[in-house]
């Protein structure tokens, strides 16, 4: 135990920084949910772009070229209604799923045998 202390506490204490900083960020952060909206943004939907023509039956290389030729001729218009499926994309985030499984480990976390391992530490220190 005494080799770990020099290396577990001072770990310990920058963690506990590092989530004051995260609390503090956290706290005054602010969302700006209409931020892909802005022109300079254009390009972010351009795998969105190749995506709906291999959907719509175009090869992928095929598509990725053509979307290629039109953001190199400043041409490409993105498609801005996005449809996203998959777990944890935009528009599914599973929030909900994220909630129930969080109280679930809570719930069943042994916080009092932790507590008592962790009070032995530092009554040792």
């Amino acid at each position: 135990m005494q080799l770990t202390k020099e290396i577990l506490f001072p770990a310990m204490k920058e963690l506990t920084e590092c989530l004051g900083i995260c609390t503090f960020m956290l706290q005054h952060i602010d969302v700006k949910t209409e931020i892909l909206n802005d022109e300079k943004f254009d390009l972010l939907f351009s795998v969105e772009a190749v995506n709906n023509q291999v959907l719509a039956g175009v090869p992928f290389r095929e598509a990725y070229r053509a979307v290629g030729a039109q953001i190199a001729d400043r041409t490409f218009l993105p498609p801005r209604s996005l449809h996203h499926t998959h777990e944890g994309s935009i528009g599914n985030l599973c929030n909900d799923d994220i909630r129930e499984m969080m109280a679930t480990v809570v719930a069943e976390f042994k916080f009092e045998g932790h507590k008592k391992v962790l009070k032995l530490v530092l009554e040792d220190s």
